[in-house]
């Protein structure tokens, strides 16, 4: 669910959006076998683990643009919230384990447009840094390879 709003009736045009990203999910395991427990022997076909999600996300993205007839600049900034809660039961064991995580990211874009009769160039330049997709940097010390895992 989100809501925006904007402006454009003169330059520079901008607008705000902002959107509640929420989701909730219950999985489970069964046992294939019967198997002894503390608390009794759960039959085949019965949950031994279950897991509770939820997910709560917010983005909110402002920006502005400002267009000339041959040149354009945009500017756009996007936050995201992100976070998410489980509470697992493990049955065979009696334990229920809580676990929450939550992290910010931030994206600002910067994109410019040029325009001829009969083409438009553009390019849109995107930066995530902070908790983007993990990647794996190489280094050579000596003859010893160091592989480790860096998060950009």
């Amino acid at each position: 669910m989100g809501f925006g709003t904007g402006r454009c009736r003169k330059p520079p045009t901008v607008g705000i959006d902002i959107a509640c990203q929420s989701i909730w999910n219950h999985t489970w395991q069964e046992a294939a076998s019967r198997i002894a427990t503390p608390g009794g022997v759960p039959e085949t076909d019965e949950r031994t683990i279950a897991n509770h999600l939820a997910f709560s996300n917010v983005v909110l993205c402002s920006g502005m643009t400002q267009q000339s007839w041959h040149f354009g600049l945009q500017i756009v900034l996007e936050s995201q919230s992100c976070a998410w809660h489980l509470e697992q039961d493990d049955h065979p064991e009696g334990t229920v384990r809580d676990q929450d995580e939550a992290w910010p990211e931030w994206k600002p874009t910067i994109g410019t447009r040029v325009r001829f009769d009969d083409i438009d160039l553009q390019r849109l330049t995107r930066v995530a840094p902070g908790n983007g997709f993990p990647r794996v940097a190489v280094s050579f010390s000596g003859r010893r390879l160091r592989v480790r895992r860096l998060r950009i």
